[in-house]
């Protein structure tokens, strides 16, 4: 899309819950969720102004 100058800053409000936990000396886990509620600049841009709901989980080894 490039640049665009948009008629308004609102872009979006963001809502997150991590929780990272060390399982031992060796695991490190991290779980996330979050709620995105768009705003006026966000539905500009992208067309829409459809809610998003993600999650997300990674582990850390180390050896």
């Amino acid at each position: 899309r490039g640049r665009q100058a948009l008629n308004n800053d609102d872009y979006a409000n963001e809502w997150n819950l991590l929780i990272d936990y060390e399982v031992n000396s060796h695991v490190y886990a991290h779980i996330g969720a979050g709620y995105i509620l768009p705003g006026s600049a966000a539905e500009e841009f992208f067309g829409n102004d459809d809610d998003t709901i993600f999650t997300q989980m990674w582990l850390k080894f180390h050896f």
